[in-house]
């Protein structure tokens, strides 16, 4: 049998079981997490480009656009503009077994398609968790093999799962599901050399159309390979050529991954690889006294993961830096915080920011096996030091945000809504959604509070 035969068989089976209660309830957790990042990112620029280019191009259908409450799409370009909202402040949560973020394509994904389909609250969740499962399946097979980091995994990889949880909505049998997953083994891509442009969240955005646009070509009746993840020249062989395909019987039913090991939400809106480094400033800062105009040197010893991410030393714009942990630390120190609008705007321009990150230095530490680890020493100019070594970042499950720092995060992501808003109304109706009859009327509630125009 193969994997994607595998794949799908694990679906049928999980969607005849009846899911734990624990698993919905991060499951909604996680639903309005990525509810509120869309809600934050639908007024940038790149969202308003997009939109424009959808309506120009395809006209009205039956899928919203969050923020945008005259605009229908098709459900693919909605998913596509949703998705990008979710990703472009870099708020979005991080699953650590994909190593990329899979509630921002999935969430996307389903609410196009089930306002399309008129599906429930409930089967809206039941296609996300299990969208959720496949992330996970494919991430960890992934993981540890000789992949180019160079790609990015919520594209590559984030496909899959997006394509079985809109499979489900569109209620495809077991060989149209097996055809979808093919069709978008052939439409799987994505790298990181976006990173720090608009064109990182339209890859994003891209990967939710293309998953929904290989289901209906699917149910159209369009044939793929059904070896098109584990045979000769399939995508995942490509991409990890050591892969090995025979642990997938003992990861398939073990967990779910909302539970254990659980799906990071982020407390600040940048980049996942900068926050071991963000909360290692922020207890210095908090903790001693000092002048920053005093520091001579930050010295920040990072394990592989937060390295990798590490893609600005010296930003040019915002957006570069949230790929940037010397912009991270120099906000900490000037701001005592970093918000969205920190990561707003052209340029850098503010000089104290621009000399503290002259001052930090970048160091790999290789023999680490925190690979999200920073160390951090700042060095002032009469040599007192200051020393503080975070192994794991606050969001991971183990330390996680709490439920009050949840709803300070979404009331920060509601700043652009209507003045008449209530964001604990809000939050609260959000959370609400699986006793939602018609994922329309959830859509067209949140759009209320919304006023951007096209």
């Amino acid at each position: 049998m193969t994997l994607s035969e595998k794949i799908v068989d694990y679906v049928i089976s999980l969607n005849k079981k009846e899911i734990p209660e624990m698993v919905y309830l991060k499951a909604q957790e996680h639903f309005q997490d990525t509810v509120a990042c869309i809600m934050a990112g639908a007024g940038k620029e790149a969202i308003r480009l997009a939109v424009d280019y959808c309506v120009e191009t395809t006209g009205s259908n039956a899928s919203s656009v969050i923020g945008y409450k005259d605009v229908k799409l098709n459900s693919g370009n909605a998913a596509m503009v949703n998705a990008m909202a979710a990703h472009i402040c870099d708020y979005d949560d991080m699953s650590m077994e994909l190593n990329g973020h899979s509630s921002t394509v999935l969430v996307p994904t389903v609410l196009a398609v089930g306002e399309e389909m008129q599906c429930s609250g409930t089967e809206i969740l039941d296609a996300y968790i299990t969208g959720i499962q496949i992330n996970s399946v494919l991430g960890r097979l992934v993981a540890n093999t000789k992949i180019d980091p160079g790609w990015n995994l919520t594209s590559l990889v984030g496909i899959f799962g997006a394509t079985i949880a809109a499979g489900i909505l569109y209620k495809l049998s077991r060989e149209q599901l097996i055809n979808a997953i093919g069709i978008a083994s052939g439409e799987a891509s994505g790298t990181k050399v976006n990173y720090g442009t608009m064109t990182k969240d339209l890859t994003v955005g891209r990967t939710a159309e293309k998953a929904i646009f290989s289901c209906k070509f699917a149910k159209k009746g369009f044939e793929a390979k059904t070896t098109a993840l584990d045979g000769d020249n399939s995508i995942l062989k490509i991409a990890a050529s050591d892969i090995d395909f025979s642990k997938v019987d003992a990861i398939l039913n073990d967990r779910f991954e909302l539970i254990s090991p659980g799906i990071t939400i982020k407390p600040y809106p940048t980049c996942r690889g900068n926050h071991s480094g963000i909360d290692a400033i922020l207890y210095i800062k908090q903790t001693y006294d000092f002048d920053c105009h005093n520091i001579q040197k930050i010295i920040c010893n990072l394990g592989s993961f937060s390295y990798e991410c590490d893609r600005y030393h010296y930003p040019k714009t915002p957006t570069e830096g949230k790929f940037s942990l010397a912009y991270c630390i120099a906000l900490i120190l000037i701001k005592g915080r970093i918000q969205i609008s920190d990561m707003e705007g052209e340029n850098i321009t503010d000089p104290e920011i621009c000399e503290l990150m002259k001052k930090v230095e970048i160091i790999l530490d290789k023999d680490t096996e925190y690979s999200q680890k920073c160390e951090m020493s700042v060095i002032l100019k009469d040599g007192t030091t200051f020393k503080c070594e975070k192994k794991i970042p606050k969001g991971d499950p183990c330390i996680p945000v709490s439920k009050i720092e949840q709803k300070e995060k979404f009331k920060g992501c509601c700043e652009r809504l209507s003045e008449k808003t209530d964001p604990e109304e809000l939050y609260m109706f959000i959370n609400n959604i699986r006793n939602i009859d018609n994922i329309a009327d959830f859509i067209s509630k949140i759009n209320s509070y919304n006023q951007e125009e096209v």
